[in-house]
C-alpha cells in the first residue's frame, strides 16, 4: 500500500482529515500485498457468480464437517505424529495466506481487493455473535491501516467515526492479527478507565479468539482456561513452574491490558497497542499517555511497534480538547526533517453520512455491494439538524454525535458551553476550512533597538496571529513623543484587552499564558469587513513578566491604541510607565487607577459582553483558540481559559464599561469656594 508496486494501481483516499490524501497502491489483480512488508505475491480471487449483478462480498466458510475431520486428525496423530489430512492442511495453507496477503473478490463486475486483515475480519472474526459485512468504508479503512503499518515513519493511525461503526471490534483484530502469527511479541490495550480496557479486553480480543478455528489458534498458555481473563499468552502452558512437555515451540508472543495512567505502560515493548476510546480519558491526560507509549514502540530511532488511537469524541472536558491536540499533532502536511509528525500518527475520520445503508426496499440496513447511500444519508442527517435549529444546544450535541468533518467531531456539547454553542461551532468550521485567513508572525523592534519603530515579522513559530493589517506600513505605529514619554494615536481605531500570566497553575496542571487582543473599533461609516473585529491575538508563556510586557508594549505601540490590564496583577502598570508609555494605559470610567479588577463581578460582566458580542458578531472572529476558549469557558475556572479572558477585557475597554463604582455626593463649586455669578 504505502510503496509503489509494479504493474499496480494507485488510489488515493481522502482521510477526511484535512490533509493530502493517502496514496495507497493496490497490487495487480490476481496478486497481494504482505501485511507488514507489502512483499506481493499470487493470491486468490473469488467469483461467487458468472452474472455481475450476483457478484458480491460472500463469507467462505470451511466445510461443513470440519470439527468432525480435525477430531479424525488429531486420532490418528497419536498413532503417527507426522500425519496430516492433505486436504485439510491445504486449506489451512489457503486460508493463512489470504490472511496475511488478502483477496481479490468480483463486486458487481469489478474486481476488489481486500487486505489480509480485512479478510480476516469478514471471515473468521464473529464479534458479539456476528460476524462482518463487507462495506466501502471499511474496505478504505483497512487500505489505510496498511499504508499506515509498510511506512516506516509512521507510528499508527487516530481513528475518529460515530458510533457503533465496529472500531471496537477492528482494533481487537489488529491487536491479534500480527500478535498470533510472530514471535515474541507484545500487545497492549489502554482505555479511558481501567475497567474498560478489561472489558476492550474480553469483548475484542477473548470473545473472537475463541470462535476461530484451531489452526488460527497457536499454541497458548491453558492455565487460565480457555478464557482469560488479564493476559491471552500464546506460550507453552506452564505445570507446576515446569512447561508441558510438547513437540511444538510456542510464539511467546501474548497481549494484555493495563490501567488508564499513562506511566502503566512505561518500559516494556509494545508492537502493537490500542488506545480505545483516546478522546474520552477521565482522570488522565491522553497526551502524557502518548508520550509514554510513543517510546514503547521506538527503538533507536525505528518505529518497532504500530498503534491504533480508535474513539467518539465524546465531553471535551473529559479528554476531548487534549485530544484534539493530538489530532492536529497528527497532521501528515506538517512534518519534521525527520519525515515524521509531531505525533508520530497520522488520521482517518470517517464521516456520519458513509456510515447509513439501505437495501433495494429503502429500509435501512446495507447494500449487498457494501456502497453507502451518500445522498439519503445526508438527507436524513440535515433533515435531522434542520428539526434543531431553534435549540442550538441540542443541535451541537446531535451534530457532534454525527459529525460530516473532522472539526464537528470536536463540538461542545450546548450544555456544557455557557455562550451559544451553534453559533461558535459553526464559525470554527468555517474558519477551520478557510484558507490564509490568518497569518503568524511576531512584532519586532526596528534593527532590535527598542523606542523606534516596530514592525511585523511573518513567522510561522511567532506567538502573535493577525487576520488584518495595515496597508501601508506608514499607518502604523501612530504614536507621539515628548522627551522620553509616548502616547498612542490610533485610540480612535484600535482598543486592546489583556490577561497576564501568573507563577500559579491551573487545574489541570497547565501553567497558564499570556493573552492579548486588538480590536477593531466599530465605525457606522466603514466598509472595512474588518470593522468591529479582532484584528490581532498574542498567546505566549514567555520566559519571564518583563518580557511579556514588552511583548505587550510592542503590539500596542504598533496599533497605536490604548491596553487594558486586569489590576490585581500590577506590575504591567510600574513596567509601562518605567518605559514611557503610561499614556497607553486605560483607566476606565469610575477608577482612580489603571486596569480592572479580576473578581466575580467583573468576570460575570465579561461574561455578558462577551455573550452579546458572540450573537451579533461571531462572523467576525477569525482566531480558533478564541473560539475554542469559549466553548469551553467556565466562570468557576477562568484562569484557565487566556484567550476568552484577554477577548473580555478587550470588549470591555472597547465599550469603557461603567462597574457602578460607588461614587462619591457631587460638591457644589460654593463649596470649592467660588461664587455664582449672574450671566449679563
Amino acid at each position: 500500500m504505502f510503496k509503489p508496486i509494479h504493474g499496480g494501481k494507485k488510489i488515493l483516499i481522502d482521510g477526511n482529515d484535512g490533509c493530502t490524501p493517502y496514496e495507497c497502491w493496490l497490487p495487480p489483480v490476481g496478486y497481494g500485498s504482505h501485511a507488514d512488508t507489502g512483499e506481493v505475491v499470487k493470491t486468490d480471487v473469488i467469483k461467487r457468480s458468472q452474472i455481475k449483478s450476483k457478484q458480491y462480498w460472500e463469507r467462505q466458510p470451511l466445510p461443513a464437517d470440519w470439527e468432525k475431520r480435525v477430531e479424525a486428525e488429531r486420532r490418528m496423530k497419536d498413532i503417527d505424529p507426522d500425519y496430516t489430512d492433505p486436504e485439510l492442511e491445504d486449506i489451512r495453507l489457503r486460508e493463512i495466506r489470504r490472511i496475511i496477503y488478502g483477496v481479490w473478490f468480483y463486486n458487481n463486475g469489478e474486481p476488489v481487493y481486500i487486505t489480509g486483515q480485512h479478510y480476516m475480519l469478514l471471515n473468521y472474526w464473529k464479534f458479539q455473535g456476528k460476524y462482518f459485512d463487507y462495506r466501502e468504508p471499511n474496505r478504505d479503512y483497512y487500505y489505510v491501516l496498511q499504508y499506515c503499518i509498510e511506512d516506516p515513519n509512521c507510528l499508527g493511525l487516530i481513528e475518529i467515526t460515530k458510533r457503533k461503526e465496529g472500531k471496537t471490534a477492528r482494533s481487537g483484530l489488529f491487536l491479534y492479527h500480527y500478535i498470533f502469527r510472530t514471535e515474541a511479541m507484545h500487545g497492549g490495550i489502554q482505555s479511558k478507565t481501567d475497567g474498560d480496557a478489561a472489558e476492550v479486553f474480553q469483548k475484542a480480543v477473548i470473545a473472537p479468539w475463541r470462535k476461530l478455528p484451531e489452526f488460527l489458534r497457536p499454541i497458548f498458555d491453558r492455565s487460565a482456561g480457555d478464557s482469560p481473563s488479564k493476559e491471552l499468552r500464546l506460550f507453552n502452558t506452564s505445570q507446576k513452574g515446569r512447561k508441558k512437555n510438547t513437540e511444538d515451540a510456542a510464539l511467546e508472543s501474548f497481549i494484555d491490558y493495563k490501567p488508564a495512567k499513562p506511566s502503566a505502560y512505561d518500559g516494556p515493548e509494545l508492537h502493537r497497542y490500542v488506545s480505545d476510546e483516546a478522546g474520552k480519558l477521565e482522570g488522565h491526560s491522553i497526551a502524557d499517555r502518548h508520550d509514554v507509549v510513543m517510546f514503547c514502540s521506538e527503538v533507536d530511532g525505528k518505529y518497532i511497534g504500530k498503534q491504533l488511537y480508535t474513539t467518539t469524541v465524546e465531553e471535551m472536558e473529559n479528554g476531548g480538547a487534549e485530544f484534539q491536540k493530538l489530532v492536529k499533532n497528527s497532521n501528515r502536511d506538517k512534518r519534521d526533517k525527520n519525515g515524521r509528525t509531531n505525533s508520530g500518527l497520522y488520521t482517518y475520520f470517517l464521516p456520519a453520512y458513509k456510515t447509513m445503508y439501505w437495501d433495494e426496499n429503502g429500509n435501512v440496513g446495507f447494500n449487498k455491494y457494501g456502497k453507502p447511500d451518500e445522498v439519503k444519508a445526508r438527507k436524513y442527517f440535515m433533515n435531522r439538524r434542520a428539526a434543531l435549529q431553534n435549540n442550538t444546544r441540542n443541535l451541537a450535541s446531535f451534530i457532534r454525535k454525527n459529525p460530516f468533518t473532522l472539526d464537528e467531531s470536536f463540538w461542545i456539547d450546548g450544555d456544557q458551553c455557557l455562550y451559544d454553542s451553534g453559533l461558535l461551532n459553526e464559525q470554527l468550521g468555517i474558519i477551520n476550512i478557510a484558507e490564509n485567513i490568518i497569518e503568524r508572525g511576531n512584532f519586532v523592534w526596528l534593527n532590535g533597538e527598542r523606542d523606534t519603530k516596530v514592525i511585523w515579522v511573518k513567522d510561522k513559530h511567532g506567538h502573535w496571529e493577525i487576520c488584518w493589517n495595515f496597508k501601508n506600513e506608514g499607518e502604523s505605529n501612530n504614536i507621539s513623543r515628548i522627551g522620553n514619554l509616548f502616547r498612542p494615536g490610533n485610540t480612535h481605531r484600535f482598543v486592546a484587552g489583556a490577561d497576564t500570566f501568573s507563577h500559579s497553575v491551573v487545574k489541570d496542571s497547565r501553567r497558564s499564558d499570556g493573552a492579548m487582543f486588538v480590536k477593531m473599533k466599530y465605525d457606522a461609516a466603514s466598509i472595512d469587513p474588518y470593522n468591529d473585529a479582532f484584528v490581532c491575538s498574542y498567546r505566549h508563556r514567555a520566559p519571564s513578566t518583563d518580557i511579556q510586557y514588552e511583548d505587550m508594549l510592542k503590539t500596542s505601540v504598533f496599533f497605536g491604541c490604548l491596553i487594558l490590564f486586569e489590576s490585581n496583577k500590577n506590575n504591567w502598570k510600574d513596567y509601562f510607565i518605567h518605559r514611557g508609555y503610561e499614556a497607553f494605559l486605560m483607566k476606565l470610567n469610575g477608577y482612580d487607577d489603571y486596569g480592572i479588577p479580576g473578581n466575580q463581578k467583573t468576570h460575570q460582566q465579561l461574561a455578558e459582553v462577551t455573550e452579546g458580542y458572540i450573537l451579533n458578531s461571531i462572523k467576525k472572529v477569525f482566531f480558533r483558540t478564541l473560539i475554542n476558549d469559549w466553548l469551553q469557558f467556565d466562570l468557576n475556572n477562568t484562569t484557565a481559559y487566556d484567550s476568552a479572558m484577554a477577548a473580555g477585557y478587550t470588549l470591555i475597554a472597547d465599550n469603557r464599561l461603567l462597574y457602578n463604582k460607588p461614587q462619591s455626593p457631587l460638591i457644589s463649586l460654593e463649596e470649592y469656594g467660588f461664587r455664582k455669578t449672574a450671566i449679563s
